[in-house]
């Protein structure tokens, strides 16, 4: 039988999401799996001394060497001596960034999770069955027809950056409208994988449904992560060029409109979507999902004291949180304003701010004749409803933008009731099926 011992401990949620600068964090993964390969091999070395070396200030103490080595000696005993290790699988586990090393012994196999705080620390140690997977599997949403359409692998990306993308395209007599979808921030793959939900893949095969095509592809962060980490990125490198090249590509594909292609961006790539339309002149239409209206900076802020306040943070520590990504936060807009600042802030460099500079996405979408479409989620913590108001002010009177308001929805567009949490990411759920209908709705009637 698998080991059934685990001890966790400082279930603080990460505090970089989804929809606010996850950004190039392309670099966490390879990070991540190098600090849980020697976090394991002390573990199953019985250096316990060694390994709380690289445990959180709250993990050492409710975890110290002697206390952890009864704990777990007598588990990894019974199982005989080690014969292999794996290479660790990383990703999230709810809000958590998490690695999970197999082993394999004599008489049984196991995965240790190591869970990581922020600052790189173990926060969570457990023993973990061999089938243990960081995220559920995913089921098919109820308005999705599989019957009606068909997926095929295809490559987008702009030239020299090649991207596995895939195509879901309507089975019948077309052409078809098509869909390009544009991530939010940080290395997301082509379905925008957080925790349990993959909206992407939701989008994609409920517009499939209703006749519409759709491209989703793995983002440049996530798939030339070395690479970027050695050029540097810009927005237009992370966002821009790419989507760019999908709608080109989607214009050139047998059984496509190519006088029907739209974009939908979701959280920064919605903040990036009026740019986008405004060098391709050839778009339908432009739909913006969680769309931030304020600076980056002042969202990542806000969504620190939602966190600290939604898992009742207070004191000394809280606050010295909320003054370190303050400090931060100036230091993004301060080289964002100015051009002077540290060469990093926020995770990201100095370049990447620094190509923000002059772009205002709403007066942008304000002069844009292209048809838009704003979707909003009232349970969105991430682009709350100061973001929506300040869109409802820039958009007023201007011909052809349709905004609306989810009241239960959050930022991921899945429905819930009270205050969401990073915990809602982690239960299996898709994205509404109203956002699903009112988005067919709305590209047939284009």
């Amino acid at each position: 039988m698998a080991p059934q011992w685990w001890w966790k401990m400082n279930r603080r949620p990460s505090l970089l999401l989804a929809g606010v600068l996850a950004f190039v964090a392309a670099a966490w993964a390879q990070d991540a799996a190098a600090r849980a390969r020697q976090a394991a091999q002390l573990l199953l070395e019985g250096r316990y001394e060694a390994l709380a070396g690289m445990f959180s200030p709250r993990m050492k103490q409710a975890a110290p060497p002697e206390k952890l080595r009864q704990a777990v000696e007598p588990q990894l005993r019974a199982l005989g001596a080690v014969r292999s290790t794996g290479e660790p699988q990383t990703g999230r586990l709810g809000a958590w960034e998490t690695a999970l090393v197999p082993v394999e012994f004599e008489k049984g196999r196991l995965q240790l999770q190591f869970t990581f705080a922020q600052t790189g620390e173990i926060a969570g140690l457990f023993l973990r069955p061999p089938d243990f997977t960081l995220t559920p599997a995913w089921q098919r949403p109820a308005y999705s027809r599989p019957d009606s359409f068909e997926e095929r692998p295809v490559t987008a990306g702009a030239p020299g950056w090649p991207l596995p993308a895939t195509l879901a395209m309507p089975r019948g007599r077309g052409p078809f409208p098509g869909v390009v979808l544009v991530h939010g921030s940080g290395p997301n793959d082509r379905d925008e994988t957080v925790g349990a939900a993959k909206p992407f893949r939701d989008l994609a095969e409920g517009l499939a449904s209703c006749g519409v095509a759709v491209l989703r592809y793995e983002k440049r962060t996530r798939e030339h992560a070395q690479k970027l980490a050695e050029t540097g990125a810009t927005l237009r490198e992370e966002v821009i060029e790419d989507a760019l090249a999908a709608a080109e590509l989607l214009r050139k594909t047998p059984g496509i409109d190519p006088d029907r292609v739209f974009l939908l961006g979701h959280s920064l790539g919605a903040w990036a979507a009026p740019l986008i339309a405004r060098e391709d002149r050839r778009l339908r239409g432009v739909i913006l999902m969680a769309a931030p209206a304020r600076p980056l900076e002042q969202l990542y802020v806000q969504q620190i004291r939602y966190l600290l306040s939604a898992g009742g943070e207070a004191g000394e520590a809280a606050r010295a949180r909320l003054a370190d990504a303050e400090r931060e936060a100036d230091a993004a807009r301060r080289i964002r304003e100015t051009g002077e600042g540290p060469e990093r802030a926020l995770g990201a460099p100095r370049a990447w701010w620094l190509s923000l500079r002059g772009l205002d996405p709403l007066a942008a979408a304000a002069r844009s004749p292209v048809p838009l479409l704003l979707l909003h989620g009232g349970r969105d913590y991430q682009v709350t409803d100061e973001d929506f108001r300040l869109w409802q002010q820039a958009l007023e009177g201007r011909p052809g933008a349709v905004l609306k308001r989810y009241a239960a929805l959050n930022h991921l567009f899945q429905p819930g009731e009270g205050r969401s949490t990073p915990q809602e990411y982690s239960r299996p759920g898709h994205v509404a099926a109203e956002v699903i209908e009112e988005l067919c709705a709305w590209i047939r009637a284009r």
